[in-house]
């Protein structure tokens, strides 16, 4: 439903929660366990740098949120986004398409 999309979307992608695979999948779960499976099956179909960016991702803004520094420079920060949107774009793959 719409209704489950747009939860899914604003707890994923537009909440202040790190979106860690793990949790992505827990929250999946709490809808359709086939859904949590279908992403972890996707997710294992990328490239490791993928998961791996997407955790520095969260671990740099974790560091800057405490106060921090990071080793992390500019195109280092670019690159890990790019490759970490790979494995939230794997939620649109696996939910049912929905029409607002």
């Amino acid at each position: 439903s719409s209704e489950v999309c747009q939860y899914l979307d604003e707890s994923i992608r537009k909440c202040s929660v790190n979106p860690r695979i793990e949790e992505i999948k827990k929250i999946l779960k709490k809808f359709n366990s086939s859904w949590k499976n279908a992403f972890g099956e996707e997710v294992k179909k990328l490239p490791p740098r993928c998961s791996e960016s997407l955790k520095s991702l969260v671990e740099d803004r974790n560091h800057v949120a405490h106060g921090g520094t990071i080793a992390s420079s500019f195109s280092d920060i670019v690159g890990y986004y790019c490759q970490a949107r790979r494995v939230v774009s794997k939620l649109e793959d696996i939910l049912p398409v929905v029409n607002p």
